[in-house]
């Protein structure tokens, strides 16, 4: 297609409205997915037990989880996580509610124990 022609393809509006059209159908097939995503994470907050005062911070949380998840996959999205459930912990939000919603989408902190056997009395900071 000659210079000329997308010119005058792009004055007739017939290729603008089909790229108007393709992207309106993308556009709604996002938000229909992000509405399904959205009310999933208000249906699992209500269920935990959240007083409706506070469940739009909990659902907040869930929505960041859920973001985090889908642009940092492993454990970039658990080292994120984790640090938004502190913050949100800080602000007075409930720590075994917070971990429960990250369970929910997958992603638990796991407890580990610090051994010191390689250590020598020397090492040691007191």
């Amino acid at each position: 297609m000659s210079r000329e022609e997308k010119y005058a393809s792009k004055l007739d509006g017939s290729s603008s409205k089909a790229r108007a059209d393709s992207y309106g159908k993308r556009q709604k097939r996002n938000f229909a997915a992000a509405l399904t995503d959205q009310v999933e994470a208000e249906t699992f907050v209500k269920s935990i037990g959240v007083p409706a005062l506070l469940r739009h911070y909990y659902c907040t949380f869930a929505k960041q989880t859920l973001a985090a998840i889908r642009l940092r996959p492993g454990g970039a999205a658990l080292s994120d996580v984790t640090a938004r459930a502190e913050l949100w912990s800080g602000r007075g939000l409930d720590t075994a509610k917070l971990e429960a919603i990250m369970a929910h989408y997958g992603l638990t902190i796991a407890g580990f124990t610090l051994d010191f056997s390689l250590l020598d009395g020397d090492d040691l900071l007191v």
